[in-house]
């Protein structure tokens, strides 16, 4: 905790009134500061785990029903702004897309038609000429040359 980034989250006005008067630590904990304080049942799990599997109830971690999905990183505006304005962006775009509707175009693009493999051979059959064009004269009695 020695180190803290200017975007870590300092404790609000209610919280600082709360405290001594010559305590320092004026920075709320996150989500590595509780990773450190975890439980001794807690240290085989990873950071990952940690953050999306337990919540703080009281002063003990709880295990959730329903694991968290981590995917945002907040970026500073002050120091990162076309970061920011991309994630911003990207949580709007996101906000609006309809999962079912995505998954079922997905489905019928990767949905592959089987050929009809007799079809295919009478196609290619109806392209294909006779061997014998001229057999079919040469068979008609009317058509030979009497020579």
């Amino acid at each position: 905790m020695a180190y803290r980034k200017a975007k870590d989250k300092k404790k609000t006005i209610k919280e600082l009134s709360e405290l001594d008067d010559d305590c320092t630590d004026i920075w709320k904990e996150n989500w590595f500061d509780k990773y450190e304080k975890r439980s001794e049942d807690l240290v085989d799990i990873s950071l990952a785990q940690f953050v999306s599997k337990y919540y703080k109830n009281n002063k003990e971690y709880v295990k959730r029903d329903q694991p968290r999905v981590m995917r945002y990183r907040n970026y500073d505006m002050a120091t990162d702004i076309n970061e920011y304005k991309r994630e911003i962006k990207r949580k709007e775009f996101e906000s609006n897309i309809d999962i079912e509707r995505t998954l079922q175009i997905c489905r019928e693009l990767c949905r592959e038609e089987v050929p009809d493999d007799n079809e295919e051979i009478r196609d290619v059959v109806g392209r294909l000429p006779d061997q014998k064009p001229f057999q079919e004269l040469y068979n008609n009695p009317k058509c030979r040359d009497k020579g």
